[in-house]
């Protein structure tokens, strides 16, 4: 309760905060689902949404491994468009997380490094 009071607050002061909205390292390299919390925050504090893409993590250092692979694969990270609040007002959480998640996606799957087969 704490961190989301001091989250809140930050965001109020025009802060920026970091929120992962998978929560988690995947184990297979496909996006997790999305948890709505970061959606009921930035409803709540009428924060600008950064939707940003990171590609390779899992192809670089997957969750079972123990070190990072150094050569081969890269980590591409993107920024998307800013979401105003005004443009995800009246939305639920669900469908703040679909908007997001349709942009990240969109992100995600141009960086990302093609497996062989």
């Amino acid at each position: 309760y704490q961190g989301i009071k001091e989250t809140m607050r930050r965001l109020k002061n025009g802060e920026a905060i970091l929120i992962f909205p998978e929560g988690q390292r995947c184990f297979d390299g496909e996006l997790c689902e999305f948890t709505t919390g970061y959606a009921n925050i930035a409803s709540k504090a009428k924060a600008t949404l950064v939707p940003i893409a990171i590609s390779g993590a899992f192809e670089v250092f997957p969750r079972t491994k123990k070190y990072p692979t150094l050569f081969g694969p890269r980590i591409v990270v993107e920024y998307g468009a800013p979401i105003p609040p005004e443009e995800y007002a009246g939305l639920s959480a669900d469908e703040i997380n679909a908007l997001v998640l349709e942009r990240i996606k969109t992100m995600y799957e141009r960086n990302r490094p093609r497996r062989k087969s």
